[in-house]
């Protein structure tokens, strides 16, 4: 079931450590290799389908960010 979840949720989730999860960089791979959020996967969107299910254990949660409005 996808929801959203806040900054907020998010940088407790990574600074607790309390939780596993995958944390997917969906954004361009130049974006990635500039600024991307530690520990995050780089899986463009373009990418995403073929390379998420080979990549990832579809039994973890997983969250995925990208550029929202600005």
């Amino acid at each position: 079931m996808a929801r959203e979840i806040t900054t907020e949720e998010l940088l407790h989730r990574l600074h607790s450590g309390e939780e596993r999860f995958f944390l997917i960089d969906t954004l361009p791979r130049e974006s990635y290799a500039h600024r991307h959020l530690p520990g995050a996967i780089s899986l463009p969107l373009e990418e995403l389908g073929g390379r998420a299910l080979r990549l990832l254990d579809q039994k973890a949660e997983i969250v995925a960010y990208c550029s929202g409005p600005r």
